[in-house]
């Protein structure tokens, strides 16, 4: 997304690139109109006065940057837009999808404007201003855009402010010992990697989400940060634990989820539909194996179980053993989706385990890192194949080389054989919404909005919720 403040004579002119020279480097002067569309930024944007604050706030997180289409009004941020006079220096790179921005800086102009009131920045918007914002028809309100999610673990999603307030309700009880999640998970940690990654569930959050009222209360947490992201349909996935000193068993665990599912879409207006996806860890025998597969077909029934999958650590296995687990989804219950975690890291991306994977005939396939030429073409040659990619955790994780624009998302999302979609893996972990997925994908590999749009709706093939529910995100999703 680019945003020019031009004259309005230039406007009439129908001039839409931002005045540049020979290097592609450019400024201009004038208001600067936004709107900050993340949590992350909306506490700090409220309390920002000084100009150079909010640009460097925004320069730090330039997903949140979101201009004031008018010709979406109903798409505005509900944050307030901020309104300044500013020189504003822009240094921006060329390329096919328009311009990049990779840094910026503010000069203090003699005055600026307090934050206006909706009724304020209407009337700026309909007065006959010198200056008005132009901008491309490619930006996108990223956390407006409604979305699906198909790759989310239950544990990983739970924010760290949910984990510290069932850490305090326990501490107050005298129910736990655990150090503060707040401590233990710093904000702004997020760079685990397989190593310290899989430790931080079975030495922490298990321990801590280990009742009843813990699983109820985190469930709701994370439906409710998913739905404030613009997620309209999310697949849900774990691992059923039993939790005996809470009298709970395996069957009683995905009861309780599903009952959190009900108890959210029945009391909020919120468009987020969920169902659940059963995992098979790596580190499970086959009869707990078998206990999964049984949990699908009790649950599957009811709507709120639709898939089975594999994970875990990959440094874990054999995962051959597991075949006639996945081979029985697949051939005697109805409608299961299978998804399976494959070639998340070299230890599980061997030819020999990536065919066996690929012999229990999934529907759909996450991560996707580690593949040879022979398997790349075999996952083409099934055709309509699901990639979940993840990428933020795989960066931050140390799971891909390079940074994002090394990421092998732009090796995938135009392949015709496959579709690909965007997914979060452990946002809470990892700290990205799946609305900065999107935002990341556009910046790095110059998706344009018609191809974000493209993206998404796409994705809607590949979901295990059935016929009726595609139907409904289909007419839920913008067409560009």
């Amino acid at each position: 997304m680019h945003v020019a403040v031009l004259e309005s004579h230039e406007m009439e002119r129908g001039i839409q690139e931002p005045p540049g020279n020979e290097t592609d480097h450019y400024c201009f002067q004038g208001q600067m109109l936004g709107a900050v569309d993340t949590d992350r930024l909306t506490a700090a944007y409220k309390t920002l006065t000084h100009p150079d604050a909010v640009w460097q706030a925004l320069a730090e997180e330039p997903a949140a940057l979101v201009g004031i289409p008018t010709a979406y009004p109903r798409r505005r941020s509900k944050v307030p837009a901020l309104r300044t006079n500013c020189t504003i220096d822009r240094y921006g790179e060329h390329s096919d999808a328009g311009w990049l921005r990779t840094s910026a800086r503010v000069r203090n102009s003699p005055a600026s404007v307090p934050f206006p009131t909706d009724g304020e920045q209407n009337q700026h918007q309909e007065s006959s201003s010198s200056r008005t914002l132009a901008m491309t028809v490619d930006a996108v309100d990223y956390k407006a855009l409604p979305k699906i999610e198909l790759h989310a673990h239950l544990s990983g999603s739970i924010s760290r402010q949910c984990l510290h307030e069932v850490w305090l309700k326990k501490k107050e009880n005298g129910e736990t010992d655990l150090q503060d999640p707040l401590i233990e998970m710093p904000l702004g940690k997020h760079d685990y990697d397989l190593k310290t990654f899989f430790p931080l569930f079975s030495s922490y959050i298990y321990h801590l989400v280990s009742d009843v009222w813990a699983l109820r209360y985190t469930t709701l947490s994370v439906l409710s940060d998913f739905a404030s992201d613009g997620v309209v349909y999310l697949e849900l996935r774990t691992t059923p634990r039993a939790m005996p000193h809470a009298g709970l068993t395996k069957a009683q665990y995905v009861s309780t989820i599903l009952s959190a599912i009900a108890e959210f879409e029945s009391t909020t207006t919120s468009a987020l539909k969920t169902k659940l996806i059963l995992s098979v860890d790596r580190r499970n025998t086959l009869p707990e194996a078998y206990e999964v597969l049984a949990l699908c077909r009790q649950f599957s029934g009811q709507g709120g179980v639709v898939g089975i999958d594999l994970c875990g650590d990959p440094a874990k296995g054999p995962i051959d053993i597991f075949t006639p687990v996945f081979e029985e989804a697949g051939r005697t219950i109805p409608g299961l989706g299978i998804t399976l975690h494959f070639a998340e890291a070299e230890a599980s991306g061997t030819e020999e385990e990536l065919l066996t994977l690929l012999s229990w005939k999934p529907d759909r396939i996450g991560h996707v890192i580690h593949l040879n030429e022979r398997i790349r073409e075999k996952v083409k040659r099934r055709g309509g194949m699901g990639l979940e990619l993840c990428l933020s955790c795989n960066v931050h994780a140390g799971m891909v080389c390079g940074g994002f624009e090394s990421h092998h998302f732009g090796e995938w999302w135009k392949v015709e054989e496959t579709v690909v979609v965007l997914s979060t893996d452990d946002v809470g972990v990892f700290g990205s919404p799946l609305s900065n997925e999107y935002a990341l994908v556009a910046k790095h590999f110059g998706l344009t909005r018609a191809d974000i749009c493209s993206l998404v709706r796409r994705g809607i093939d590949v979901l295990f919720g059935g016929d009726e529910e595609k139907e409904r995100l289909r007419a839920l999703m913008w067409s560009a």
